[in-house]
């Protein structure tokens, strides 16, 4: 991404307080980007993966990718055909997450809550690991 179009978007998001800042709606977009990209991917019958980078790694990127000091790599994506027909991925029930009106109360989760559904997440997903 090339941080110098920030200057492109709608002045206000360079004043919001609660919004993250000036780069904010530039990294928004940036992951606006990655999500349609996996999707694009996946649409196609391929697979493909986001990857945060960090500082050291977007550095090491530049290096070997010879991409310009002035430009971002907040996220890359590797796109390929799978090895393997990865099992359908984990969702929880609609009637557990929609909300009607205002927030539902009786749907929130308590920290040992969200620990045990991260414990089940883990074990539903790990076996693709192995693959």
């Amino acid at each position: 991404g090339d941080p110098r179009t920030v200057q492109a978007t709608v002045l206000i998001t360079h004043f919001l307080p609660n919004e993250g800042g000036p780069m904010a709606h530039f990294l928004k977009n940036m992951a606006n980007a990655t999500q349609i990209l996996n999707l694009a991917a996946a649409a196609l019958g391929l697979g493909s993966e986001w990857v945060s980078v960090n500082t050291t790694t977007e550095h090491r990127l530049k290096v070997l990718l010879d991409v310009p000091e002035e430009l971002t790599i907040p996220t890359i994506v590797p796109i390929g055909y799978p090895a393997y027909e990865p099992p359908p991925p984990y969702r929880r029930d609609l009637k557990e997450i929609i909300h009607f009106e205002k927030y539902d109360r009786s749907k929130y989760r308590s920290g040992d809550d969200i620990y045990n559904f991260l414990l089940t997440l883990r074990q539903k997903t790990r076996p693709s690991y192995n693959k």
